[in-house]
């Protein structure tokens, strides 16, 4: 009896023994295949991001020094790489300068697609390196905030809780800077090339006009009203003004001859432009999927609590006002900017001169320089030489 239990006890051991043992080896198998698979995909990964690479290399370099140049366009070129091989294709983009890259690559029996967006164009200026650039004297106050370099080509005073975080304020050589109260700050030292304000080639944007302003076929006569516009790669043109009520879908431009209004809420589709040649006026809240571009010739306003968010270009050869509590996440650009209590800029403005109530004085804002709200080139913007410029974030898995 007691041989017996002993004997099964053994079997049970031995039972429990062998049962550990395919566990084990089922595991060891299974993490040895996952393993093996991510390698497996690792290096194709690493194939199909060599198209990406080898496409941009063709579109940066001339055709005399072995590229094919920006204006390159491809449709399934295979190339063999390494271990296996590439297959990319080349294509105009959504918004100008834009052109979209595909690379297909294999290593072994592993596909991967991949898809980045490159901008053919001049690079922004410098100006838009600094949260806040100004050409004239500036007094910053309240409780103004800013995160980011501060650079101003005249005096610069701070005063009351004014506070330059995460950055330094700087004057143009001969200039100096004046501390009141209990501001916060680091002086900077200029570096030279000294940042120069950009002047804005308005050309791109008059031809679009000029040609709103013409009897030419396809031009819309007379006032005009759109709610929910899918403009699906289309530009419109508007002899008159235009309201423009909720959702943008798609990309492409409208352009009106006087005024334009933008309200409501709703979303706004990558490489949208709106252009007028009288006033902008943009009231409620609208997030931007990537990058709308709004020009007026005549005076840019946001309305007091309105707010564009995701990477707005904001521009005017004029005026730009941002109300009371106003928020613009993107690019600011005018010769004049004004802005109200508590309004708030993501990405970086610059201006000759600022007001807040009187000229040369900024109270209670909010500026925090963010790259990532920045575009890469902007159309007037003509100093510097074009290139092809890698967009942050756009490499993707498709």
């Amino acid at each position: 009896m007691k041989n017996g239990k002993i004997f099964n006890f053994t079997n049970f051991l031995l039972v429990v023994s062998i049962v550990l043992a395919l566990t084990f080896i089922y595991v060891t198998y299974g993490t040895y295949k996952k393993f093996t698979y991510e390698q497996k995909k690792m290096e194709a990964f690493y194939v199909t991001n060599a198209g990406i690479n080898q496409a941009i290399w063709y579109l940066s370099t001339p055709p005399g020094m072995g590229g094919y140049g920006p204006e390159w366009r491809v449709s399934n070129l295979k190339k063999y790489f390494s271990i296996g091989s590439y297959t990319i294709s080349i294509e105009n983009g959504k918004a100008p300068g834009e052109i979209v890259i595909t690379s297909v690559g294999e290593a072994g029996d592993i596909s991967l697609m991949l898809q980045a967006t490159v901008v053919y164009g001049r690079s922004i200026p410098r100006v838009f390196n600094y949260a806040l650039w100004s050409g004239g004297e500036l007094s910053i106050g309240g409780k103004s905030s800013i995160s980011g370099d501060v650079y101003v080509n005249d005096n610069l005073s701070l005063s009351d809780d004014a506070v330059i975080k995460d950055g330094t304020a700087t004057t143009t050589p001969g200039y100096n800077i004046t501390k009141k109260g209990r501001a916060l700050f680091l002086a900077g030292k200029a570096s030279r090339p000294l940042p120069v304000f950009p002047v804005l080639d308005t050309t791109y944007y008059y031809n679009k006009i000029s040609h709103a302003k013409s009897g030419e076929p396809g031009v819309i006569q007379g006032d005009r009203e759109y709610e929910n516009l899918k403009l699906a790669g289309n530009t419109i043109y508007v002899n008159g003004n235009v309201t423009i009520k909720g959702k943008v879908s798609g990309y492409g431009a409208i352009v009106s001859t006087r005024n334009m209004t933008i309200t409501g809420k709703g979303g706004l589709g990558n490489g949208t432009f709106f252009i007028c040649n009288g006033k902008m006026s943009i009231s409620g809240h609208h997030e931007i999927s990537g990058q709308s571009f709004f020009y007026s010739k005549q005076q840019l306003s946001l309305s007091d609590n309105s707010s564009l968010t995701g990477g707005a270009v904001v521009l005017s050869p004029t005026v730009i006002e941002m109300g009371k509590g106003s928020c613009a996440a993107g690019l600011v650009y005018a010769p004049s900017v004004t802005m109200g209590k508590n309004a708030k800029i993501s990405g970086s403005v610059a201006a000759e001169n600022y007001a807040c109530g009187e000229i040369g004085v900024l109270k209670d804002i909010n500026v925090k320089h963010e790259a990532s709200d920045l575009p890469l080139s902007v159309i007037g913007f003509n100093m510097g030489s074009k290139m092809i410029m890698r967009k942050p974030g756009s490499l993707r898995e498709i």
